[in-house]
C-alpha cells in the first residue's frame, strides 16, 4: 500500500476511540429502535399457534406472551416487540463489545460488528442474504436470535478462560434456547465438542467426564420439561415438532405407485394413494420434473407447502375423517408420518438421498464458499489460537445447522440466518487481523527505516 495513503488511513482510524464508537453505536441503535417501532406489530403465519399454546410449539415464547399480557394488558404485543428489539440490540452490543476486548480489535471494527449483528432487524438485510425484520414479528426469531448471540458470547468467554462456570451458563442458555426453537439442538453438539478444549486447559479427566454428564443431564431435563409442559397445557405428554411430517414430504415427492403396496395399514395406504394421485395430476412428483423442465430440488422447494397441506394433510383428513386443523389432527398425522416414512424411504432411498444432498448444497452460496476458503489463509495470517478455534466452531455451526435441517424442511433464510450472520463476524475480524499483520505492520516498518 502507498505509504502516504497508509498514514492517512492510520490517522483517520486513530480518530475513533472506544468512547466515540460507543456513542455511534448508541445513536444508531436508537434510530433502529424508533424506525422499527413505527412499523408496529407484524403477525406471522404461526403467531396464533403461540397464542393458543399449540402442542407443536415449544413453551418459552407462549409463556413470555402470557407474562406481557399480565403486565401490559391490551398493549401486550407492542410492549413485546419493543422488548424484542431492545433484546437483540443489547445482545448485539454485548457480543461485539466482548469480541472487541478479547481479540483486541479497533473501535471501528467494534462498530462494524454491531452493525452486522443487528442487521436482521432491518429490511435491508435481504440484500446481504440474511433473514430480516425479525424484531417486529410475533414469532420466536427475535428472542431466539438475541439469546443465540449471548450463547456465542459465552462461547468466546470459554475460549479465553479455564472457568467451568462459563460453560455451565453456556449450557443453560442453550437449554433455554432449545425451548424457544427446537432447531437450536445443534448447539448441544458444539457444547460436547467444547469439552475436549476445556480438557486441554485443565488436564483433568474427571472434569471432562463431569461436563459430559452435565450436558446429558441438562438435555434430558429440558426434554422432560417440555413434555410436562404439554401435559399440563394440552393434556399430551410428548413433543410434536412435525419433523416426521416434514420428512414425509420429501419421501412422498420422490415415491412411485409401487411403494404403496408395501404399506401394511389399509387406511395409511389409501392416504398415500390419494396423495400420489393428487401430486401426479398437479405434476408435483419428482418424476414429473423432466416433462416440465424443472430441477429436482427446485420443484420440491417451490411446492413444499402444497405437497404437505393440499396433498398429505388433506388426504389424511379425508381418509381418517378428522377436522381440518387442530392439535389432535397434528398428533395423529405425525404418528402416521412416523409409520410410513421408513417404508417410502427404503423403497426409494437413492432418489431420497439425492434430494437430501441437493437440498444441502442448495443452501450454500458464494458467501459460504468464500468463508470456507478463508481457512486456507490461516497459516499465512497471525491469528490467535482462540480465534482459530472460534472460527472453526462457527464453521461447524453453519454445517451442522444445515445438516440437521436438511431432511426436515425446505431450508430458507429463516432457519439459517442465526449462523450465517456469524460469517460476517469472522470476515470483519480476519480483515483487521490481516491488515494489522500484512499491511500496516509492513508500512510502519518502512516509515521507521525511512
Amino acid at each position: 500500500m502507498n505509504l502516504r495513503i497508509c498514514v492517512n488511513i492510520t490517522k483517520a482510524a486513530n480518530f475513533f476511540d472506544i468512547k466515540k464508537a460507543y456513542g455511534i453505536v448508541f445513536f444508531y441503535s436508537l434510530l433502529v429502535l424508533i424506525n422499527r417501532l413505527k412499523v408496529g406489530v407484524v403477525w406471522g403465519g404461526d403467531t396464533q399457534q403461540y397464542i393458543d399454546k399449540s402442542v407443536i410449539r415449544p413453551p418459552t415464547y407462549p409463556l413470555l406472551m402470557d407474562v406481557f399480557k399480565f403486565i401490559f394488558g391490551p398493549h401486550e404485543f407492542i410492549a413485546l416487540i419493543c422488548f424484542q428489539l431492545l433484546f437483540v440490540l443489547i445482545s448485539a452490543f454485548y457480543l461485539s463489545n466482548l469480541l472487541w476486548k478479547k481479540f483486541e480489535l479497533h473501535p471501528i471494527t467494534f462498530i462494524l460488528l454491531h452493525l452486522f449483528l443487528s442487521l436482521p432487524l432491518l429490511s435491508i438485510s435481504v440484500a446481504a442474504g440474511i433473514h430480516g425484520e425479525i424484531g417486529n414479528r410475533l414469532l420466536t426469531e427475535s428472542i431466539s436470535y438475541g439469546l443465540f448471540l449471548f450463547v456465542i458470547s459465552f462461547l468466546v468467554k470459554i475460549l479465553f478462560s479455564n472457568g467451568r462456570r462459563y460453560f455451565i451458563i453456556f449450557l443453560l442458555l442453550i437449554a433455554t434456547l432449545t425451548l424457544i426453537r427446537t432447531q437450536m439442538i445443534f448447539l448441544y453438539i458444539i457444547a460436547v465438542l467444547l469439552i475436549p478444549v476445556l480438557y486441554l486447559k485443565t488436564k483433568n479427566i474427571r472434569v471432562m467426564l463431569g461436563l459430559f454428564t452435565i450436558v446429558l443431564t441438562i438435555f434430558l431435563f429440558m426434554d422432560l420439561g417440555e413434555r410436562f409442559y404439554h401435559k399440563a397445557v394440552n393434556d399430551y405428554f410428548g413433543k410434536i415438532s412435525l419433523n416426521a411430517s416434514h420428512m414425509l414430504v420429501g419421501a412422498a415427492y420422490v415415491t412411485d405407485d409401487k411403494a404403496m403396496d408395501k404399506i401394511v395399514n389399509q387406511k395409511d395406504r389409501e392416504v398415500l394413494k390419494r396423495t400420489y394421485d393428487f401430486l401426479e395430476n398437479k405434476k408435483l412428483l419428482a418424476k414429473n420434473r423432466f416433462e416440465i423442465g424443472r430441477r429436482l430440488v427446485d420443484l420440491y422447494n417451490d411446492n413444499f407447502a402444497t405437497i404437505l397441506g393440499y396433498g398429505l394433510m388433506a388426504s389424511f383428513q379425508h381418509v381418517y375423517s378428522l377436522p381440518k386443523w387442530g392439535d389432535e389432527m397434528l398428533i395423529q398425522f405425525e404418528s402416521f408420518s412416523r409409520r410410513t416414512i421408513p417404508v417410502l424411504i427404503c423403497h426409494n432411498y437413492k432418489e431420497f438421498s439425492k434430494l437430501m444432498l441437493l437440498k444441502f448444497l442448495y443452501t450454500l452460496n458464494f458467501r459460504e464458499g468464500f468463508f470456507i476458503s478463508l481457512f486456507l489463509l490461516f497459516p499465512f495470517i497471525r491469528l490467535s489460537n482462540e480465534f482459530k478455534i472460534f472460527a472453526f466452531l462457527i464453521f461447524l455451526m453453519i454445517v451442522i445447522n444445515r445438516l440437521i435441517m436438511t431432511p426436515i424442511i425446505y431450508i430458507g433464510d429463516r432457519y439459517l440466518f442465526y449462523t450465517d450472520i456469524l460469517e460476517y463476524v469472522i470476515f470483519v475480524i480476519m480483515a483487521e487481523q490481516y491488515l494489522k499483520s500484512h499491511v500496516f505492520q509492513v508500512d510502519t516498518n518502512q516509515m521507521r527505516t525511512s
